[in-house]
């Protein structure tokens, strides 16, 4: 008889791959549960159980435009490491360190911009290594309420537009124009 080949079991988490245990730190992206465009999103970095830094807020109408682009990212690179893909949801949508990281460059590239300019940002932000992401949202946090380094990333990623989407599943014709 042949012993049955057991499926390697996915790691435990919760929304995009925030580990369940407590003491994990994450993120928390607050998405208004009303659907107004003058709604606030807030995104916090969770240092610690009961320890939160509020690291962005942006409208609802803004990441409307943002929020799809931004899952198919995320779970795709959810699904290279066989966790767990997840969805938006009005409420508190968790996620793991890095990629809440990553999710701060887009919206930091997108504070200041029009609506073409947060489409070429986000076709930009969707072309970024997860490593050079890490490293701009490193210096857009460290600047601590100054907005020079948010600014230049939002220049950074708003000069050229990428020319193909990486990401499957994400028609450019559902980003604005």
């Amino acid at each position: 008889m042949s012993a049955i080949a057991k499926k390697p079991r996915m790691p435990e988490t919760r929304g995009f791959g925030r580990p369940v245990d407590p003491e994990t730190a994450g993120f928390i992206v607050d998405v208004p549960t009303w659907r107004y465009d003058l709604a606030k999103v807030h995104v916090y970095e969770e240092l610690s159980p009961g320890v939160r830094e509020l690291r962005f807020t942006t409208t609802k109408s803004v990441w409307s435009v943002v929020a799809a682009p931004a899952e198919a990212e995320l779970n795709r690179r959810l699904k290279e490491r066989k966790i767990k893909v997840s969805r938006w949801k009005p409420g508190h949508n968790h996620l793991e360190r890095l990629l809440g990281l990553e999710l701060l460059v887009l919206l930091f590239a997108t504070e200041t911009r029009l609506s073409n300019e947060i489409r070429a940002a986000t076709l930009n932000w969707m072309s970024m290594k997860p490593e050079e992401r890490w490293w701009l949202a490193k210096k857009g946090i460290a600047a601590d309420g100054y907005r020079g380094w948010r600014e230049a990333i939002g220049v950074a990623l708003t000069e050229k537009t990428a020319t193909a989407l990486p990401v499957e599943g994400v028609p450019i014709e559902r980003l604005p124009a």
